[in-house]
């Protein structure tokens, strides 16, 4: 067995529960396995070779998905979907069923968001969904970070005793 494969059968598991698609969970190990192959001189200690790049799978994995969550578009909240958007949408699920329950999830989610006070909604927007920092959002409101901070954490805490009663777990 090649030592790619040795690897890849080590870190699979984790890079795919990570992404949760197969084929992108591929590709990601690849970036990792390159990516230790060039910093091979970075490792001291021969024993440590295995955490050290289940380590960097899982950091490239992270990587990616930050990189995809700044470029892909947010759908409005008030949008509604057509037939044809839900089609293309399952297609990324290997099981139907997922996909309805990943639907009804996020329409459960979104009504408790809808729930929430318009000034603990806008929190969660600015940061969840446009993805600005506590710095940026204390700048645009005009208050400090740790105000932000205390807020949104408020906020979450509602959102989620709003949401597990809606979609207990």
């Amino acid at each position: 067995m090649s030592m790619y494969q040795t690897y890849y059968k080590l870190v699979y598991p984790d890079v795919y529960r990570i992404l949760q698609d197969p084929w992108i969970a591929e590709d990601v190990i690849q970036e990792a396995f390159l990516k230790a192959l060039m910093n091979m001189n970075r490792l001291r200690h021969e024993a440590a070779l295995t955490s050290w790049f289940r380590q960097i799978a899982k950091h490239q994995a992270f990587d990616y998905l930050r990189r995809s969550r700044k470029h892909r578009s947010m759908i409005p909240l008030h949008a509604n979907t057509t037939p044809d958007n839900d089609f293309s949408a399952s297609c990324e699920y290997s099981d139907v069923s997922q996909f309805i329950e990943n639907k009804l999830r996020n329409e459960s989610l979104l009504l408790s968001l809808s729930k929430l006070r318009p000034q603990d909604q806008n929190l969660i927007k600015l940061h969840y969904f446009e993805d600005k920092s506590y710095k940026e959002i204390a700048q645009e409101l005009q208050l400090t970070e740790q105000i932000i901070s205390q807020r949104l954490a408020r906020a979450r805490k509602k959102l989620r005793q709003s949401f597990t009663k809606a979609w207990p777990l």
